[in-house]
């Protein structure tokens, strides 16, 4: 069931709903030094999981979407610099896990010609 979505009026699936609020929660935890916002984190993954889930056979991804998927990796890769040693490893590592998914979406099904 669509969410209606009081910015713009837009309206959003379930799973686009969840992938922007976890993304929200998760960057802004790295971005205010807070460090990696576990909770958020797992969030993030289940809703790229079901994101690619519902995109799978879909020609299009909605732009909010899109515009997401686009600053995952770099946003998260440039996050780890803000932290050092260990925790900027582990804020590195979770952006390729981050990448995996983000492929996901965006897979192209290799039997469609």
């Amino acid at each position: 069931m669509p969410i209606y979505v009081p910015w713009g009026g837009a309206v959003m699936s379930p799973e686009l709903s969840l992938l922007a609020g976890s993304w929200k929660e998760f960057d802004l935890a790295l971005r205010e030094n807070r460090g990696i916002n576990e909770p958020a984190l797992i969030a993030l993954k289940d809703a790229l999981q079901k994101c690619a889930l519902a995109w799978v056979n879909c020609d299009t991804i909605p732009r909010l979407g899109v515009g997401i998927l686009v600053d995952i990796v770099p946003a998260t890769e440039s996050n780890s610099q803000l932290y050092s040693g260990e925790l900027g490893a582990k804020v590195l590592a979770v952006s390729y896990e981050l990448q995996e998914l983000v492929w996901e979406c965006v897979k192209i099904d290799e039997g469609v010609t």
